[in-house]
C-alpha cells in the first residue's frame, strides 16, 4: 500500500489517480475538514485516514503494510499572517514523515520546488546542483520548502531512502479559477500589464508521472527538476489569451509601477481583512528570468514533457466550459 500525504490537493489528487489506475492500494491522507475530490470519490483502493500529519498515530498503525510514502502536503499562503504557522507545518510535517520512513525502512518521495534552489550556470540556466549556501531571500513559502528539504537530506545522510523532487510552475484545471488557475482568470478579467521576467511551467499530470517513475526507478538519494518549458510571461499571458480569445496584457510594467501596486494591494487587504492580490514577494519576482535544466529527469527516464502552449488551450476549454 502506498501512502499519500496532501490527497485532497492539487498535486496530491492527480497522484492519487494514475496510482490507482496502475492498480494501486493507496492510503490517503487528509484533514478532517477537506473535501474529497469527485474524481477520487469512486475509484477502488483508495483507503481514507484523517490526519494532521504532525501526529504519526493516525497512520502509524499501518506501518507493516505501506510500501511507499509520497509527501505532496504542504501548506500555500500569501497571506504574511500565516507565515509561522506555514513554516511550522511544512517543516514539522516533513520531519514527522522522515523519521516514521526511516525508523519503517519506507522509501519516500517529498515534492519540494525550484524555489529552494539558488544559482545559475553561465548560459543562465539552473540545474539540480544549485544549493543556496544559507536561507534563500525568498517568499516565506519558498522558504519553508527549502528548510523542509534540508531535513530530508538530514535524514537521508541517516540512511533515509529518499527523493526530492522540484517541480517548477505547477499548471491544470481546478474548478473556479483556483491555484493556477488564477492565471487564466486574470487574463480574462482583462490584466493590461505584463513584466520582462519569465519562469518554468509543467503540467501537473508530468509532474505525477514523473514521480511514480522516479519511485519505480529507486532513484533514491537524488532530486529532480521537474520541468517542462522555459517562457517568459509575456509568452505564456499571450498563450492564455489567445486560448480563451482575448486581449493580451501589451503594456510592459516597470519596477517602480509595480511597487506603488502592491504596496496598494497590501493597505486594500489590510483594511478589509483579506489576503493581498500582489505582494512584495511575488512583484519582486515577477521580474526575474528563471530557467531550469530538466536534462537529468529526461535522460532518466526517457519523458516527453506536455507542450505548454497546447495544454493552456486544454485548461482554456475546460473554463470555457465551466
Amino acid at each position: 500500500m502506498i501512502l499519500v500525504t496532501g490527497a485532497t490537493g492539487f498535486l496530491g489528487s492527480e497522484l492519487c489517480k494514475q496510482l490507482l489506475h496502475q492498480g494501486k492500494d493507496v492510503l490517503a491522507l487528509k484533514r478532517p475538514t477537506s473535501i474529497i475530490p469527485k474524481s477520487l470519490s469512486s475509484i477502488k483502493g483508495l483507503t481514507w485516514v484523517n490526519s494532521s500529519i504532525l501526529s504519526a498515530e493516525e497512520f502509524s498503525d499501518y506501518a507493516y503494510i505501506i510500501t511507499e510514502v509520497y509527501h505532496c502536503a504542504a501548506m500555500v499562503s500569501f497571506n504574511p499572517k500565516d507565515d509561522d504557522e506555514m513554516l511550522s507545518f511544512n517543516i514539522n510535517s516533513t520531519k514527522i514523515l522522515a523519521e516514521f520512513c526511516l525508523k519503517n525502512k519506507i522509501p519516500m518521495l517529498h515534492v519540494s520546488s525550484v524555489a529552494t534552489l539558488d544559482g545559475a550556470n553561465i548560459l543562465g540556466f539552473t540545474d539540480e546542483n544549485f544549493f543556496p549556501s544559507k536561507t534563500p531571500d525568498t517568499h516565506p513559502y519558498g522558504n519553508s520548502k527549502y528548510l523542509s528539504e534540508k531535513e530530508i537530506w538530514k535524514y537521508i545522510n541517516q540512511g533515509l531512502n529518499a527523493i526530492i523532487v522540484n517541480p517548477s510552475i505547477i499548471l491544470g484545471y481546478i474548478k473556479n479559477f483556483e491555484g493556477s488557475g488564477a492565471f487564466f482568470k486574470i487574463i480574462k478579467n482583462g490584466l493590461k500589464f505584463y513584466t520582462p521576467g519569465g519562469a518554468g511551467f509543467v503540467a501537473v499530470e508530468d509532474v505525477a508521472k514523473c514521480m511514480i517513475l522516479l519511485m519505480q526507478q529507486k532513484a533514491y538519494n537524488e532530486r529532480f527538476i521537474i520541468n517542462a518549458e522555459n517562457i517568459s510571461y509575456k509568452q505564456f499571458f499571450e498563450s492564455i489569451a489567445n486560448a480563451l480569445q482575448v486581449a493580451p496584457p501589451s503594456i510592459k510594467a516597470g519596477k517602480f509601477a509595480l511597487g506603488l501596486a502592491w504596496r496598494f494591494s497590501k493597505l486594500v487587504a489590510f483594511l478589509s481583512d483579506t489576503t493581498p492580490t500582489i505582494t512584495k514577494h511575488t512583484a519582486k519576482s515577477s521580474f526575474n528570468i528563471s530557467k531550469y535544466d530538466n536534462r537529468k529527469i529526461v535522460n532518466l527516464l526517457g519523458i516527453e514533457f506536455i507542450s505548454i502552449n497546447n495544454y493552456i488551450k486544454t485548461i482554456a476549454s475546460k473554463y470555457t466550459n465551466e
